[in-house]
């Protein structure tokens, strides 16, 4: 099982081969509410972060994060998610700029994506349908 992603990831590249394989399969998608997406991004992307880094640094990482998908933003909502960040470091509520920016950039991002794939997509469902769709798509019970 593979998670969809693009050919690069940051700077690391999928192999070619490895790649084009992923554009022929199947797809499965595994549908979340916002309030758990948001709650996940700030559990990987913040909170586990600051566990080990300066709240300064990763301030820096995500401002610099922001300012190259600023033309795909828009400069108004770009500087409105630079102020929502600031805010959020200063007070440690970070689920308004990680709401905006779920809703802003990847779920149009993702949802141009999917329109490319609907001919692949098997199934789609919570996590629990996805679990279950899964299980019976194996060939031996799972030991989970």
């Amino acid at each position: 099982m593979l998670e969809d992603e693009s050919r690069t990831i940051g700077r690391l590249a999928i192999p070619e081969a490895v790649h084009r394989a992923m554009k022929q399969v199947p797809v499965v998608l595994l549908e979340a509410d916002l309030e758990s997406r948001i709650a996940a991004i700030r559990r990987e992307y913040v909170d586990v972060p600051l566990r080990t880094m300066a709240p300064e640094a990763l301030l820096r990482r995500f401002t610099s994060a922001l300012a190259r998908i600023r033309r795909r933003l828009g400069g108004t909502r770009h500087a409105e998610l630079v102020q929502a960040l600031d805010r959020a470091f200063a007070t440690g509520e970070h689920e308004g700029w990680i709401e905006r920016l779920l809703t802003w950039y990847y779920d149009p991002m993702y949802d141009y994506q999917l329109e490319q794939k609907q001919a692949r997509i098997r199934f789609s469902g919570p996590a629990s349908a996805v679990k279950s769709f899964l299980d019976a798509q194996r060939p031996f019970p799972s030991s989970s």
